[in-house]
């Protein structure tokens, strides 16, 4: 079973926001290609556009559209994944389809 979870939070001087999560189910009907929450997932049919909706519905392109670059014009973007074991237990890290699919979401937003 795969959730995307999407935490986004922006801090700023003048005001903050409450943390914002977004949770897609890989069997949600407005999904391209929904799947029972135990089956198999793909990448490329599930996993990327489960994430893609995740962080479009958590707001995280607002996020990134009202950050200002660096000194070299250039939008800097970090991403902290949970990744803390060498090895795999269910549950206890980011799984990489889902860091992979945000990375390619921010790359395509940014071209």
């Amino acid at each position: 079973m795969l959730y995307v979870l999407l935490l986004a939070c922006l801090q700023t001087p003048a005001a903050a926001q409450a943390p914002l999560v977004s949770i897609v189910r890989s069997d949600d009907p407005a999904l391209p290609a929904p799947i029972d929450t135990h089956s198999r997932l793909a990448y490329a049919r599930h996993i990327r556009p489960m994430v893609r909706r995740a962080v479009t519905e958590g707001g995280l392109r607002a996020i990134l559209d009202a950050a200002d670059d660096g000194d070299d014009g250039i939008l800097d973007v970090v991403c902290k994944v949970n990744i803390v074991h060498a090895e795999h237990v269910r549950g206890d890290v980011t799984d990489w389809r889902v860091v992979k699919g945000l990375l390619e979401t921010i790359h395509a937003w940014a071209h």
